[in-house]
């Protein structure tokens, strides 16, 4: 990745937009970002880092703790940042969440946190790949570059004081950081494949022996010889059951045939009772049968002469009607009379009536005459009414405009008092912010001291300690020296003692050869009881060693507590000549100091934004008031206008009046007297038509009526005439029936439905006894010679057969079932087997190649760290070059290969070979000096190596922050010739110090200014 433009607005200490073109500093530039302290050249870094990850180098700044105090509230705190990823080109623009001022009203409102991410093509042109969501542009970035925030703050940054982050980093750490950048991901996917295959084959094994387990206990087994024994076991019980089962069949069938003909036999004598019940009933029944025969001979002679009695009932029924039909008629005709006295009256009144319609239509005539006076003054009326208005809402309006003009002036007035006041105020505003910005700085300075002194103190007492540490490893060191030397001592002694116990006069001495021994070795009488063992000594020498170790140890921490004390010292030095005649005031009072005077600016820049505020408000007043005189006068003159109109109006309002009578000036009221005159005329119209109409209809219904009245009485006569003839002719049928009286005709009378009924049931009677008596006879005939069986014996024995049968089933679906099961399980876990030896024979494979990928032998190294630690064996051979050449040939870094103790992961720990001692050593030993050049050779080198495999990441740009301060001024020109040799290799490399060596020696530079409104950024080439 690799920068090429960026722009900065209201974020850190700068308060405007500004903008740095990368691109200006050449294709491969080694530069150097230099400014005073706090000017903001991190901040610069910041900005990178906040523009691509939403964070800040740093993990002590927030990014929403990045917006500048000095800026204008209307300005949004943003960064966009243009880069180049090889041959691509995109650009992002990012901005926190923060307090902006609303667009309408007062107050503020949250402006939350947004970013946008764009693809430049080659003629310039932008396509979005992400709108505004934050965190996409964030995950996004993360997959273009490779490296999250955390591998960019260690790889292509060394932020300030956070160089020694990356190269003490542990195995684990540096494992993610290079997975990534050589893209080795593959091996950590083969590992997890082989580990899950060989997990799943485990646990595949598992559920075949928990099926086994559960298919035995499901067929109530133990153990698998059980199963085998029990099917041999079975074998003869299920035959023995078969033969049995079939026998209690046979018996059942017999049992059942003998039960269903005894059932026959037994229902054919039950058939017979029934027969004679059925005879006996019907015999019972020929009394009523006897009663019903003589009421249906009756009815049959009724039934002759009942047509001669219906003939008179229908002619009575005709008279009867027609009689009252003529009442009715005679009713209406009194009615109608009346209705025709009264119609008459009604006419006559209403054609009286009618005859003054011709004066009320010329008083019609004469009042339509005077509608258009009256529609004049009506609208005369109007018009002077709107033309009061009018003159009433001008005057209102002059009176408005006049109070207006005055108000204006006075505001106009009351501004300008108070902006020569505030211009007096704020005449100081511009002094007292840079002084409150020096404030601000020394306060800053004068905290660092303090912390610095407090860290002083520290250092001082862990000195003091780590030295007596020292003493006491040396004085350790010393006493177990002389242990050793002691029992070394001893044990020679009494290893020639011993010797000496064995020479012999005249024999030859296994040393020397010498046949005499003048003076042979004792045993010393302290030793006699516990001789000196070579076990003794080893144990006295590793406790030695450890002691040693302890000591180099302790010398080490010592030698890192102390150069932590120099440093400390010179950087107080150094803050305290910054602070000059400052020094001397403690951190409350320039902190007393700063409140104060921030107290001032707030105050002064709150008049100074009240005076620009009074500006634009005179301007607009003046404005205002120049158009209030213009206003006022158009208003005098349209009142004129208004009131002449007025006038006229009035005149023409008094001429109307004396045309028109007084009753009729009123609106409406001409139109209302002529309507009521037009419907009292329509009304009397209509009157005298409705009674002549209802005269003549009363007329004609009257002779229509007396015209029915005497057709009636001339069908009368005739009707009585025919009811004689049929009463006469009755009378003589009923005489010739059986009948004595009408009363005995009634009784006898029946229906054809009855009559057919009746037949029915006699008819139906006489065939069921034909049928009962033929039925006993057949059935006599056919039981002469057989006697009823004993049902209830046969049905208990075949009772008990189908007990038998159903008992030798159950035994045999039993024994059947069993050795059913028994057979399906000896199927499943024969299939089980199988499928065990196949799994066995995979996880031979895949569980070897699972343990060996995932360093579960040997060295605990899995396949990536592996692979992994050959890089980094070729990222330390770089590195190591460029260490050698800044350490003047004494340090190299290596790759510690030693494994961790317990599950710690290891195999990519670093160490550092110290020429001078000859020995290896941890690099947290190293000071500050020596570790920032050790982690800018490690950053250096890793650079060199990711981009000589082929698909790694591009480490194309580094920036450096601080660090340089630490070094010597030979160590520094080593670091920078080894920086400009890089250069050459296709790098881009900032450098960020406020050293003053550097700055003679780099040309390119971004160099940032302070001052008391924020902070300004220009690019010398």
């Amino acid at each position: 990745m690799r920068p090429n433009t960026l722009t900065i607005q209201a974020f850190g200490p700068f308060a405007d937009t500004q903008t740095i073109e990368f691109d200006r500093l050449g294709a491969n530039p080694l530069f150097l970002i230099n400014g005073p302290t706090g000017a903001g050249k991190s901040s610069i870094l910041d900005a990178i880092c906040f523009a691509l990850y939403g964070q800040t180098t740093g993990k002590e700044r927030e990014a929403t703790q990045m917006r500048c105090d000095h800026s204008d509230a209307s300005l949004l705190t943003e960064v966009s940042l243009s880069f180049s990823l090889g041959t691509h080109q995109y650009r992002v623009r990012r901005s926190p969440t923060q307090e902006k001022p609303k667009a309408r009203g007062e107050g503020t409102t949250t402006h939350q946190t947004e970013a946008q991410l764009w693809e430049t093509d080659a003629f310039g042109e932008e396509s979005l790949l992400v709108p505004k969501s934050a965190s996409e542009v964030t995950k996004t970035i993360e997959n273009l570059t490779g490296l999250n925030v955390e591998q960019f703050r260690q790889v292509m940054v060394l932020p300030q004081g956070k160089f020694r982050e990356f190269l003490m980093a542990e195995s684990k750490e540096r494992e993610a950081i290079f997975s990534k950048l050589f893209q080795t991901q593959i091996y950590k996917r083969l590992e997890d494949a082989l580990k899950e295959r060989a997990s799943g084959i485990r646990r595949e094994v598992e559920t075949l022996r928990n099926q086994t387990v559960g298919i035995l206990r499901g067929a109530d087994l133990d153990a698998e010889e059980q199963l085998q024994a029990l099917l041999t076991e079975l074998a003869p019980q299920l035959e023995q059951a078969q033969t049995q089962k079939a026998e209690t069949a046979t018996a059942l069938s017999l049992a059942d045939k003998a039960l269903e003909t005894a059932s026959i036999t037994h229902k054919a004598f039950e058939a017979l009772e029934k027969t004679k019940a059925d005879l006996n009933a019907l015999e019972s029944q020929s009394k009523q049968i006897a009663e019903q025969q003589t009421t249906l001979e009756h009815a049959q002679s009724a039934q002759k002469i009942a047509y001669i009695q219906t003939s008179l009932a229908k002619a009575k029924s005709a008279e009867t009607q027609l009689l009252a039909e003529i009442e009715r008629t005679q009713q209406n005709i009194q009615a109608q009379t009346q209705l025709l006295s009264e119609a008459t009256e009604t006419f006559k009144q209403a054609e009286k009536a009618f005859q003054t319609s011709d004066a009320l239509k010329q008083q019609a005539n004469e009042l339509k005459a005077k509608l258009p006076l009256v529609a004049q003054h009506v609208q005369a009326e109007n018009d002077l009414k709107n033309k009061k208005q009018i003159e009433s809402a001008s005057a209102k309006r002059l009176e408005t405009a006049s109070q207006t003009l005055l108000s204006l002036r006075k505001a106009l007035e009351a501004n300008q008092t108070k902006l020569t006041q505030l211009r007096q105020a704020i005449q100081t505003l511009p002094q007292h912010q840079i002084d409150l910005e020096n404030l601000k700085r020394l306060g800053s300075q004068r905290a660092k001291i303090d912390t610095l002194l407090k860290e002083r103190s520290r250092l001082e007492q862990e000195v003091s300690t780590r030295t007596n540490n020292l003493n006491q490893a040396i004085e350790q060191v010393q006493t177990l020296e002389t242990q050793v030397k002691t029992l070394e001592f001893n044990w020679h002694s009494n290893q020639a003692a011993m010797l000496a116990a064995e020479l012999q006069q005249g024999a030859p001495c296994p040393v020397c050869g010498s046949l005499e021994h003048p003076s042979p070795a004792h045993l010393q009488a302290n030793n006699l009881s516990q001789p000196v063992t070579k076990e003794q000594i080893d144990q006295a020498k590793i406790t030695l060693d450890a002691a040693l170790k302890a000591q180099n140890q302790a010398q080490s921490a010592l030698v890192e507590t102390q150069t932590h004390q120099q440093n400390n010292h010179q950087a107080v030095t150094e803050l305290t000549h910054e602070l000059g005649d400052h020094q001397f005031k403690a951190t409350d009072q320039l902190r007393q100091e700063y409140k104060t005077l921030d107290q001032q600016v707030k105050t002064l820049m709150s008049q100074q934004s009240e005076a620009q505020t009074c500006e634009i408000t005179i301007a607009d007043l003046t404005q205002k008031h120049a158009a209030q005189e213009q206003s006022l006068e158009t208003a005098r003159a349209r009142l004129h206008n208004d009131q002449q109109a007025l006038t006229i109006a009035s005149q023409t309002v008094e001429h109307l009046l004396v045309q028109l009578p007084e009753q009729f000036r009123e609106a409406g009221v001409l139109e209302t007297s002529l309507k009521q005159l037009e419907i009292q005329i329509e009304q009397l119209h209509s009157n005298f038509q409705s009674a002549q109409t209802t005269l003549n209809a009363a007329t004609q219904q009257l002779t229509q009526t007396q015209a029915t009245l005497a057709q009636q009485n001339t069908q009368k006569a005739g009707l009585t005439a025919e009811t004689a003839k049929a009463e006469s002719d009755w009378q003589q049928a009923l005489s010739s029936s059986p009948f004595i009286d009408e009363k005995a005709y009634q009784n006898a009378a029946r229906s054809e439905q009855e009559q057919t009924s009746l037949q029915a049931q006699i008819n139906e009677h006489a065939q069921k006894m034909a049928g009962c008596k033929a039925n006993l006879q057949q059935q006599q005939s056919q039981l002469e010679s057989q006697t009823k069986p004993d049902i209830g014996k046969l049905q208990t024995a075949r009772t008990e057969a189908d007990q038998q049968a159903n008992k030798a089933l159950e035994d045999w679906k039993r024994i059947d079932n069993r050795v059913r099961q028994l057979q399906d399980v000896q199927t499943k876990i024969d299939e089980a087997h199988k499928a065990n030896k196949a799994l066995e024979d995979e996880y031979k494979i895949y569980g070897t190649l699972s343990d060996v990928a995932n360093g579960q032998t040997g060295n605990k190294i899995s396949l990536q760290r592996f692979v992994l630690s050959v890089l980094l064996d070729d990222v330390l051979i770089e590195a190591s070059q460029r260490l050698q050449a800044m350490s003047k040939g004494r340090y190299l870094l290596i790759r510690k290969e030693e494994r961790a103790k317990g599950n710690k992961a290891s195999g990519l720990e670093l160490e550092v070979e110290d020429a001078y001692t000859g020995k290896t050593r941890s690099v947290a030993t190293l000071s500050g000096g020596e570790s920032f050049m050790a982690a800018l050779s490690l950053a250096l080198g890793l650079s060199d190596v990711v981009q000589a495999y082929a698909g790694g990441i591009k480490l194309d740009t580094l920036f450096i922050d601080e660090g340089f301060g630490s070094l010597d001024q030979e160590s520094l020109d080593l670091a920078v010739k080894t920086l400009i040799d890089l250069q050459a290799s296709g790098r881009m490399i900032g450098i960020i110090s406020h050293v003053s060596e550097l700055r003679e020696q780099m040309a390119l530079r971004v160099d940032v200014k302070s001052s008391a409104s924020g902070s300004t950024v220009t690019v010398a080439v």
